[in-house]
């Protein structure tokens, strides 16, 4: 296992710096996306690519999504 701190392959600065608190760093990689057996919209399967990134370890919530929307100055749902 990596640790979180000095995540490997990690590409550019802010992934290689200190662990955020509360977060998780999840590393990159590829993976099988779509199916080419179940709905339409999903076919063809075919490869695809995610660069690594940093999760909350935590579940987030409405009522604190909302408030953080406000303090930003994007609480309409035209901005979300």
């Amino acid at each position: 296992m990596h640790s979180a701190a000095q995540p490997q392959g990690a590409h550019d600065s802010v992934a290689a710096s200190a662990q955020p608190c509360d977060m998780a760093w999840i590393p990159g990689g590829e993976f099988r996306m779509g199916s080419d057996h179940h709905y339409v919209e999903e076919r063809p399967a075919h490869r695809a690519a995610v660069d690594g990134f940093w999760i909350d370890i935590h579940p987030g919530r409405r009522a604190t999504s909302a408030t953080t929307r406000r303090s930003r100055g994007s609480a309409s749902r035209a901005r979300w």
